[in-house]
């Protein structure tokens, strides 16, 4: 669990910086990543809800249900079935507040060419088709970003590598709903044990 937590902190700390803008204060939507290969296939489904700086990831799959919260600078990764939670907190230098964080996620968008637009759980989108090798293969990508300003981040990617397809698909968006701060806690009872934050350096874009 303690590296699960080392890595929730880089994905929430890291990144290129990009402004926010008038990123919707708060909201709620649901993710399905579905991974394809050759005779098999996998779907897991994630849930985000954000407000101010709190945000809350509900993740479910065949593994069980984890939870990620952040409020302000303090990170839980929380698990309901053994209820434990780990605890870090960020430095002031490493930390973004959600709108920068779910903003940097058009940062993976560079170099990408424009070929179209589309419409994903409502809204309006550009297309963009992207392709890098990977040693001998090919990896090319379909990113449909959002031109809401109040949610500038891919809204679907579709993902191949060889006999390999991963598509992130976002629906049931809602934005500037009213959410109650105790979305945002931990369950009374809950075991907290501390860690010591890392700050991990950006990473480079793909």
């Amino acid at each position: 669990m303690k590296r699960i937590l080392v890595a929730v902190c880089a994905l929430m700390v890291c990144g290129s910086a990009m402004a926010a803008g008038t990123f919707a204060k708060s909201g709620s939507m649901e993710r399905t990543m579905t991974v394809r290969a050759t005779g098999a296939s996998a779907v897991e489904t994630e849930k985000f809800y954000w407000k101010n700086d709190k945000l809350r990831a509900e993740k479910f799959s065949i593994t069980g249900e984890l939870i990620q919260i952040k409020d302000g600078k303090t990170i839980y990764l929380y698990q309901p079935a053994a209820k434990e939670a780990m605890k870090a907190v960020i430095s002031d230098k490493a930390a973004k507040t959600v709108q920068q964080m779910l903003a940097e996620e058009a940062v993976s968008l560079k170099g990408g060419k424009k070929v179209g637009t589309a419409r994903v759980a409502g809204f309006p989108c550009d297309v963009y088709i992207l392709s890098k090798k990977v040693g001998s293969a090919t990896r090319s990508a379909k990113a449909y970003l959002c031109t809401d300003p109040r949610l500038p981040i891919p809204l679907k990617i579709e993902i191949t590598m060889g006999k390999i397809t991963q598509i992130i698909e976002t629906r049931n968006v809602k934005l500037n709903p009213s959410l109650s701060d105790s979305m945002f806690a931990l369950p009374k009872g809950t075991k907290v044990t501390s860690q010591k934050a890392m700050a991990p350096s950006a990473p480079k874009t793909k």
